[in-house]
């Protein structure tokens, strides 16, 4: 590290409000110039993507679940009685939710 020079220069245009955030996003990193912060932030910086649709295809699919659900708690509201095949249903349903949710997570994680 004796002989470590930087001879190459990055130039990014900002406005006045994006400069203040930078500022003090380096500030409350602990960087005493945005220099250094945005040196840091390019070589080991972490930028997360999220990809909605995926997301959205999840709600639809507890969604989905969640009418089936409430069509059961309709009957046992309405007829108050509930079968061991209403309950075995919900079960069903829940755990075909904790799946849908498990398999979400999994591909976000890949994501990160």
């Amino acid at each position: 590290m004796a002989n470590r020079y930087r001879n190459k220069d990055i130039r990014i245009r900002v406005t006045e409000t994006e400069k203040e955030m930078i500022k003090k996003k380096s500030l409350a990193a602990g960087f005493e110039s945005i220099n250094s912060y945005a040196h840091k932030m390019l070589l080991s910086g972490l930028v997360v993507k999220v990809d909605l649709k995926e997301l959205l295809e999840l709600n639809n699919e507890i969604n989905k679940i969640g009418v089936n659900i409430n069509q059961i708690a309709y009957k046992a509201n309405s007829s108050n009685r509930v079968t061991l095949d209403d309950i075995a249903r919900v079960e069903k349903l829940l755990k075909e939710v904790q799946s849908v949710q498990f398999e979400m997570l999994k591909k976000l994680s890949f994501k990160i």
